[in-house]
């Protein structure tokens, strides 16, 4: 913290940061350690790169949504061909995993479609 306040960067530009605590972390000492953790954990999302809201699993796993051939559970003709199908996150940049799940994809419909 002090390393950024102090830059001439953050200081040309009048940069400052907010002095005023977040509410869930307010009864912790400004600027502590657990004050910072508490920061993260109210405020940590994914922005760009969400995955595992339609999770794939076996179709009696109450937390899956599609099967292994990306078929929503329950359903006919609907798949989910995106990163959310994904149990968890990828700890890299999601845009290889996705180009994954599209392949695969793209071969299970056609698959799919050459039987009909």
């Amino acid at each position: 913290m002090e390393i950024i306040e102090n830059s001439t960067v953050f200081q040309s530009v009048g940069g400052q940061l907010s002095l005023i605590p977040l509410p869930p972390c307010a009864e912790l000492q400004f600027r502590s350690d657990e004050y910072w953790e508490c920061y993260l954990r109210q405020l940590t999302l994914t922005l760009f790169h969400p995955s595992g809201m339609c999770a794939m699993g076996k179709p009696n796993d109450t937390n899956a949504v599609v099967d292994s051939e990306l078929r929503v559970i329950g359903t006919k003709n609907l798949r989910v061909i995106d990163a959310s199908v994904a149990p968890t996150i990828v700890s890299s940049n999601i845009n290889a995993a996705c180009n994954v799940i599209a392949e695969i994809g793209a071969h299970l419909v056609k698959k799919t479609w050459k039987k009909l």
